[in-house]
C-alpha cells in the first residue's frame, strides 16, 4: 500500500475516534446537567427534613417546635414527596405518626429519638445512591 495512503487512513481512523470520544462525553456531561437541578433540590430537601425532625425531637422552645412542625408538615406532603424514593417516605411516616402519637404535643419526648435518626439514616442511604457516592471515607477524609 502506498504510504501516503496508509497516513490519511490512520488520520482518518484517529479523527473518527477522537469525534466519537468527543461527542460520548459530552451527551454524558449534558445527561448529568440535567439531573443536577433535581439532585441539588432532593439534597436541600432531604437536609431539611433531617433538621427539622431532630428540632422536633429535642427543641425546648415551644413557638420554634410549632414552626419546625408545620415546616416538617409542609416538606411531607409537598416537596419531599417529589424526590424522596420508599425508604424515606416510609421513614417520614413513621416520625409523623410518632409525632401525631404525641398528639403533636410539646414539649417533646423521646419517643421522636428512634423515629428522627430512622429518617436520616434513610435520607443518607439515598443520597448517596442519588450522588453515586460508593465510598463516604474517600469523600470525607481530607485531601492529602
Amino acid at each position: 500500500m502506498d504510504e501516503k495512503l496508509i497516513a490519511a487512513l490512520i488520520a482518518f481512523v484517529a479523527a473518527v475516534i477522537a469525534t466519537s470520544t468527543g461527542l460520548y462525553w459530552n451527551f454524558r456531561n449534558a445527561k448529568a446537567a440535567r439531573k443536577l437541578p433535581f439532585l441539588t433540590k432532593q439534597l436541600e430537601y432531604c437536609f431539611e427534613a433531617c433538621e427539622l425532625a431532630a428540632r422536633l425531637a429535642v427543641c425546648e422552645v415551644e413557638a420554634e417546635w410549632k414552626v419546625a412542625k408545620s415546616r416538617f408538615f409542609e416538606l411531607f406532603f409537598g416537596p419531599l414527596a417529589i424526590v424522596e424514593d420508599d425508604d424515606v417516605a416510609r421513614a417520614m411516616m413513621r416520625f409523623g405518626l410518632a409525632l401525631g402519637a404525641n398528639e403533636g404535643a410539646f414539649p417533646p419526648n423521646a419517643k421522636l429519638n428512634g423515629p428522627a435518626l430512622d429518617l436520616s439514616a434513610q435520607i443518607r442511604k439515598l443520597l448517596l445512591r442519588s450522588w453515586e457516592i460508593r465510598d463516604l471515607d474517600k469523600v470525607l477524609s481530607p485531601e492529602d
